[in-house]
């Protein structure tokens, strides 16, 4: 008894997917793929598709579970977004069960999933034909979410692409640097180890003027499986071309003091190479915050 209803609970999941989805004049990308966070897991990421280009407006965590070859349970994970990061809710969730009798029922839980949007009943998915594979009612399921909590979605008000995407290697570990679509200046860092697993990601503030470049990189810390970024907690790295010197202070009390605080430059250093050379510093004096495996 004990072995069937442990085989009964395990989540499988065969590989990552997307789909496109056009609802109430909003054209949508979907896709379930690996969490960088937790080995075995899965995100689900929700974009929106505008002017040619896709801004990530939903991150969280799904589970999709399997019987006897038989998708069961799609349980999809409420998140919110917290300086610019996505915080998953491990209390609020929405599931959609597969029953043997071909039915859908659904389930909710938390605050956050108490008020879904009414669906016109022609767009309702209530019953499923068996011989769908899970995949196929995986995306069924998903855009019944997008039908029901479309209201939780993070959409710019005005977005703009910035081409500004930078891949460093730091040492061991491999940085990527990408512009924000939201703020001009707010870029994402993710620091990846030499298993290109991701155990460091971070809001990191840049701005240009004449022949300054100030790059703020901002402590987080991993929280209910997304990293939360501490606004007041922050390393400053300045780089005066026009005096040659970079000058490096930390803000806030979480993070200790760097061991560098200045350093001569090359006045030809393009503002690549500033980047790296933050990231380099950074990567030295604060690599114990990174994930150990």
């Amino acid at each position: 008894m004990f072995t069937k209803l442990f085989l009964y609970s395990i989540i499988v999941f065969h590989g990552n997917f997307s789909g496109n989805y056009q609802y109430q004049d909003r054209q949508y990308f979907y896709q379930v793929q690996p969490d960088e966070n937790r080995n075995g897991k899965w995100r689900l990421l929700v974009k929106l598709i505008k002017n040619k280009e896709n801004y990530t407006i939903y991150n969280t965590s799904i589970h999709l579970k399997e019987n006897g070859g038989r998708l069961e349970q799609v349980k999809i994970l409420g998140a919110t977004q917290k300086s610019y990061i996505w915080s998953v809710l491990t209390s609020d969730f929405w599931k959609a069960n597969f029953e043997a009798s071909g039915k859908v029922s659904y389930e909710k839980s938390g605050n956050l999933m108490q008020n879904p949007q009414k669906v016109n009943p022609k767009d309702q998915f209530l019953s499923f034909d068996s011989k769908l594979s899970t995949e196929e009612l995986a995306k069924k399921a998903i855009e019944q979410f997008i039908r029901e909590y479309h209201t939780l979605f993070s959409f710019p008000e005005k977005v703009q692409k910035i081409e500004n995407t930078h891949d460093f290697k730091v040492g061991n570990y491999k940085t990527q640097f990408t512009a924000d679509f939201y703020q001009k200046d707010d870029h994402n860092l993710k620091i990846r180890n030499e298993k290109e697993s991701l155990v460091y990601e971070t809001l990191v503030r840049k701005s240009t003027e004449n022949k300054k470049i100030t790059i703020k990189i901002h402590y987080s810390k991993l929280q209910n499986w997304a990293w939360a970024v501490y606004e007041s907690d922050f390393v400053e790295y300045g780089f005066d071309l026009e005096k040659e010197i970079m000058s490096v202070q930390k803000n806030g009390g979480v993070m200790p003091s760097p061991v560098l605080v200045s350093q001569k430059l090359d006045k030809n250093l393009t503002e690549n190479d500033c980047m790296r050379l933050a990231f380099e510093f950074f990567v030295k004096d604060y690599e114990r915050f990174f994930i150990k495996e």
